[in-house]
């Protein structure tokens, strides 16, 4: 009896890393555009990473091109380094990157956004390791921010 439940026990931490790991995989722009939990689908350049709380930042993007959702030509990002497979952000870099709303009201504090329903947006978790090299070209012309 002892012997199957240990025998269960190291079968269970075998295999735990293959269930808990999640990877990020190489999804196709058809596959982007019709996720409806993204809203946002942009390429721009990082302008600036700025602290915002203990584990959080808030990168600014130059947008250059949008095929999904409606973004101005500077736009904010929240990253909360906790989630799981979420992108790294850094100054100068270019990046096509899938957003969603930031709404869970413990993270929005966390990264100092207390007493306001200013909308604000997340990366994807994979949104940026999950994209192929192409997929610009895949996504096709898209089109320009909203200028000020």
């Amino acid at each position: 009896m002892l012997r199957s439940r240990v025998f269960v026990l190291v079968v269970a931490l075998a295999l735990t890393p293959l269930i808990a790991l999640a990877e990020c995989v190489h999804v196709a722009g058809d596959s982007v555009m019709a996720d409806k939990t993204i809203e946002l689908v942009f390429s721009g350049r990082v302008v600036e990473i700025t602290p915002v709380a203990d584990g959080g930042v808030r990168a600014t993007f130059d947008v250059q091109r949008v095929w999904k959702g409606s973004i101005p030509q500077r736009f904010d990002l929240y990253v909360w380094w906790a989630w799981a497979e979420i992108p790294h952000f850094e100054k100068g870099q270019h990046h096509v990157v899938l957003a969603q709303p930031l709404t869970d009201r413990d993270i929005r504090q966390k990264l100092g956004m207390v007493g306001t329903e200013a909308v604000a947006f997340r990366p994807t978790q994979c949104s940026v390791a999950a994209l192929p090299p192409l997929i610009e070209h895949e996504l096709g012309a898209g089109y320009a921010p909203n200028r000020p």
